[in-house]
């Protein structure tokens, strides 16, 4: 009688086992912060207008309108801002997050990234990987600008490293890092303008680059004063 119950007993705990290792991780997901005019999630073969507190899941596409933007917040504190006229898929979310620029401009702030994490973006030219870095990268400019950090770039078996205020002409047979120009640099500094990018280790690195670039260049901007914001969740429950 003993030995029955005790395997019994045995059977339904690995029954447990069985159900407990089945069951899904949850699922990461981005939070859209901020929309501005004409902004489309497609879901599948579903299509809906984004509203700020939508909860986008890996393989989402976002299409902006003309005059039109979104902001986004990522788990782990990244922030994005997809600008007028493009089409962004979110790949993947998470550790080793992926996305697909198909057209347009976009604005990234990436908190710093552990050495098991990565960030890839791909546009119908080049890929760019990043850390903790803060960059615009446009396939209507052919170019990627970063602010804070690197950015490594490849295209056609070509690398290169794109660091701190520099910038790189996707559009060129030859890829190579070269002096930032006032036409990329106000891409960059629409990132200090991004809600939740204050929040950001390099947020204040952010600032005195542009400072620096601003006064060097005799343009009128003053940075944001750098302010605390409340995180949100976008882990699914």
């Amino acid at each position: 009688m003993f030995s029955r119950k005790l395997q019994r007993t045995a059977w339904i705990a690995l029954a447990l086992l069985i159900v407990l290792q089945c069951k899904e991780e949850p699922k990461l997901k981005a939070r859209i912060n901020r929309t501005k005019g004409s902004v489309e999630i497609v879901s599948g073969t579903t299509k809906k207008a984004a509203a700020v507190g939508d909860l986008l899941l890996p393989g989402d596409r976002l299409v902006t309108g003309s005059d039109s933007s979104v902001d986004l917040l990522f788990p782990g504190g990244s922030v994005l801002r997809l600008q007028q006229s493009s089409d962004l898929t979110l790949e993947e979310l998470g550790a080793k997050s992926q996305m697909k620029l198909d057209k347009g401009d976009l604005l990234l702030g990436v908190s710093k990234l552990k050495a098991s994490e990565s960030m890839q973006i791909t546009t119908p030219t080049v890929v760019a990987a990043v850390r903790g870095t803060s960059f615009s990268i446009s396939t209507i400019k052919n170019a990627i600008a970063v602010l804070t950090g690197k950015v490594q770039v490849e295209k056609d078996g070509q690398s290169v490293v794109a660091e701190s205020m520099k910038e790189v002409r996707t559009d060129e047979d030859k890829l190579q890092s070269a002096k930032l120009s006032k036409e990329n640099a106000d891409q960059l500094r629409e990132i200090l303008e991004i809600e939740g990018v204050q929040n950001l280790d390099d947020f204040e690195e952010m600032q005195k680059n542009w400072a620096g670039f601003a006064l060097e260049n005799n343009l009128d901007y003053l940075p944001a004063a750098k302010q605390e914001l409340p995180s949100r969740e976008v882990r699914e429950k």
